[in-house]
């Protein structure tokens, strides 16, 4: 009489303790899904915000560095998003006038122009952003003091911030 019943008993503690166990497999499985869509999610959003960096430069560069203080530029060439899908967007900022110093260097002379200026920008994908902050330098070069053609672009310092 005693051992009526418990191959019962034993069917529903195994049964119990399986669905304890897929449940714990599927948090932790939707908690890993959740963690990389997060870090996929910020990896592009530091992306956004350096993209904003270069295309900013690039605009600047097509104006022979002519624009002003607190210009602010937004996904200059990407309007439908840098990855397609519309959730990507940076915002720049020209922080400070763009200064500009000229040197003359060697025989014969060539003249430099380095124009110097600072752009914040701010990147976002989804829920997560980065902002960058760099100090650009640009420079221009000519053989008579009047022509000046382009020749580089630098970064000179840059500093990342999560937001």
């Amino acid at each position: 009489m005693k051992k009526k019943g418990s191959a019962l008993l034993i069917v529903i503690i195994i049964m119990m303790l399986t669905f304890v166990l897929a449940a714990l497999i599927l948090d932790a499985s939707i908690k890993n899904n959740r963690l990389a869509s997060d870090t996929s999610n910020r990896t592009k959003a530091y992306y956004s915000a350096e993209a904003g960096i270069y295309d900013s430069i690039n605009y600047i560069n097509s104006k022979n560095c002519d624009v002003s203080s607190g210009t602010i530029m937004t996904n200059l060439h990407n309007a439908g998003g840098l990855y397609g899908d519309n959730m990507s967007f940076y915002n720049v900022t020209l922080m400070n006038e763009i200064t500009n110093k000229v040197t003359q260097i060697g025989n014969p002379i060539t003249y430099t122009k380095e124009y110097t200026f600072d752009l914040y920008s701010s990147g976002s994908y989804g829920s997560q952003g980065y902002v960058i902050v760099a100090n650009v330098s640009v420079i221009y070069k000519s053989n008579d003091n009047i022509n000046y053609n382009y020749a580089s672009y630098s970064i000179k310092s840059k500093k990342v911030y999560r937001g």
